[in-house]
């Protein structure tokens, strides 16, 4: 199910212009109390508790989610929108990333909170966790930096061709998916320790069904995984399916 290409033909991003001048700022006027109810925050908003999970599982300290803002606004206008109040007390970390203009067009957060942690460590002794989770992020290392590049391979997975008329899509895959779009058809994402066999059963091939195409990254003997890369989202076909897309207010 998998074949080996090439490095050089793993597809890369375009990074538009106008995103190499922005920078990182903080918030400001944003105020650090009243951090609970998290859990209500959390379970109110998918593309959030998405994130959390990744974080959660992923356990690399200071990797960074960006969260792309459905519109436009000034950052001095931020603090002040009960989204990024509740992004305050879900992440210790988070940063505006701004133009030239201070026009706000991400917000970058990392380093869940205590009380996050403790919220979800409640649901996975619950089993209330899409397992997915567990399984992409199962083995993660603390340096996810490929030293030699002679010894990094490359693999394309070859679905299994399905009807995907009437299939369920799980939150984690309606956020991958919306991440591809809107990042010019293009998104990776770190997930180390994986073997060639975990991709090849049948609850990964279920799982990347709805992408385009689908790349792992990695090295090693035994070769071991370090980055998922997804492209080509089909996304004509999959407007049905994402009509209940990840969404979020800003008021």
């Amino acid at each position: 199910m998998l074949t080996e290409i090439p490095i050089k033909e793993l597809p890369t991003k375009n990074i538009k212009e106008v995103e190499s001048t922005c920078k990182a700022s903080r918030i400001p006027f944003l105020k650090t109390e009243d951090l609970s109810e998290v859990s209500d925050i959390i379970s109110a908003n998918c593309y959030l508790e998405v994130i959390v999970y990744i974080l959660y599982f992923m356990n690399i300290e200071g990797y960074p989610i960006n969260i792309r803002l459905p519109e436009t606004i000034k950052l001095e206008n931020l603090s002040s929108l009960p989204f990024i109040c509740n992004v305050n007390r879900i992440f210790s970390y988070q940063r505006a990333i701004v133009d030239d203009n201070s026009i706000v067009t991400k917000i970058q957060v990392k380093d869940l909170r205590p009380q996050t942690i403790k919220f979800v460590e409640e649901l996975v002794n619950l089993n209330r966790i899409d397992p997915i989770f567990k399984m992409l992020f199962k083995s993660q290392q603390s340096d996810l930096h490929i030293h030699s590049s002679n010894n990094v391979r490359a693999y394309i997975i070859n679905k299994e061709t399905k009807n995907l008329e009437n299939e369920l899509i799980s939150n984690i895959q309606k956020y991958l998916l919306w991440e591809c779009i809107n990042n010019n058809g293009i998104y990776g994402i770190p997930i180390s320790g994986l073997s060639i066999y975990d991709f090849e059963n049948k609850c990964f091939q279920d799982f990347i069904r709805f992408f385009g195409e689908t790349y792992v990254v990695g090295s090693g003997e035994p070769w071991k995984s370090t980055h998922l890369i997804i492209s080509k989202p089909e996304e004509n076909s999959l407007t049905p399916l994402l009509e209940s897309k990840l969404t979020f207010s800003l008021v």
